[in-house]
């Protein structure tokens, strides 16, 4: 009888442990699952900043020394994977490239 009642307490005690340990569980998969998403977002927002850095860079060398061709810039960058930043660069006579008939030289 002492036996069994020793086994109930363990039975009892490994079971409060399992429920501590599955909302554990659910806590760190939740957070890990909000930083996933923050992840993300700091991942579109350096994204969009090496955008804009390339562009201004594009659009200051331009600006400054109109006559050369800085074509050879864009060979520095990894190609856009997104066309809507062909098109938001698109609108900007500053990044047009004479050469590809006002079309962003990005």
């Amino acid at each position: 009888m002492v036996e069994l009642e020793r086994l109930r307490w363990e039975y009892q005690a490994q079971a409060k442990k399992i429920k501590l340990l599955q909302g554990q569980n659910q806590e760190l998969g939740d957070e890990l699952k909000e930083l996933r998403d923050q992840e993300g977002l700091v991942e579109e927002d350096l994204a969009q900043a090496c955008l804009s850095l390339r562009t201004k860079i594009i659009a200051e060398l331009k600006v400054r020394e109109l006559e050369k061709d800085w074509s050879w810039v864009n060979q520095v960058y990894p190609d856009d994977e997104e066309e809507g930043d062909i098109e938001e660069a698109a609108s900007d006579p500053l990044l047009q490239d004479p050469n590809t008939n006002g079309l962003p030289s990005l």
